[in-house]
């Protein structure tokens, strides 16, 4: 069994996307998820904390098995009130805190199966594999990035990341046979983010990935196999 884990935020208004085009691509995300990776449990995360319109919950739930919403999660509230509206202070540490809360309450996953993560508003497209992904006690993620040096836009800071490279989150899986592992990872990575922020640092999720599983020796691939458009600059992209 696929379990797919979809982190979203339709309702959120701190990016160049339009609600509407949001909702969209989220379907289609949706979609594509049923069309290539059969069979598959998905379950659609929502972090915005403006909660779902009836209508948009009826429609997502015609294309994901389930939908679970964090706007009345009193941690994720914190979060988003403590980072005010910039997403660039908002994204890592909800998208931790909501992925961490959830694979603790999936059901009946069994070692064979596989777990994934992807990002709200992408889509499999024609270069993904699922058989490069089926790695038996592995993680499975896009390969390592450099990481750069780049400042906080209206701030004083400097993101200096301690280690040279970066995983992306976009689309990455792992085995149920390590998900107590990922479930303390996911926690660790959260703790960390949060250390960082309370000591006036930034970091991301991309360098927070790389720093708290590459030694768990994850299978690194040329592609994954998606495709979409980025929130910040609208350019479209395949990973």
């Amino acid at each position: 069994m696929n379990w797919v884990l979809v982190t979203s935020a339709i309702n959120s208004h701190y990016d160049n996307v339009a609600v509407d085009q949001r909702f969209q691509q989220t379907l289609m995300t949706g979609q594509s998820l049923k069309q290539k990776l059969e069979p598959c449990r998905t379950l659609l995360i929502e972090t915005a904390m403006e909660p779902l319109t009836n209508d948009q919950k009826q429609q997502l739930q015609l294309v994901f098995d389930g939908v679970v919403e964090f706007h009345g999660d009193p941690l994720m509230r914190q979060i988003h009130d403590c980072a005010a509206s910039d997403v660039a202070w908002i994204k890592t540490p909800g998208e931790l805190h909501a992925l961490s809360s959830v694979i603790r309450v999936l059901p009946d996953v069994q070692p064979r199966d596989r777990i994934w993560k992807i990002s709200g508003r992408y889509q499999l497209d024609h270069d993904y594999d699922i058989a490069q992904h089926d790695q038996p006690g592995r993680i499975c993620l896009l390969a390592r990035k450099p990481c750069v040096v780049y400042y906080i836009p209206d701030t004083e800071l400097r993101h200096t990341p301690r280690y040279p490279c970066r995983y992306h989150s976009r689309l990455y899986s792992f085995c149920g046979s390590l998900l107590p592992v990922m479930q303390d990872r996911y926690q660790a990575m959260f703790r960390h983010v949060i250390d960082q922020y309370s000591a006036g640092c930034f970091t991301d999720i991309e360098n927070t990935m790389f720093e708290f599983l590459h030694d768990l020796d994850p299978i690194e691939l040329h592609r994954v196999g998606v495709s979409g458009q980025q929130a910040d600059d609208l350019c479209f992209i395949t990973e």
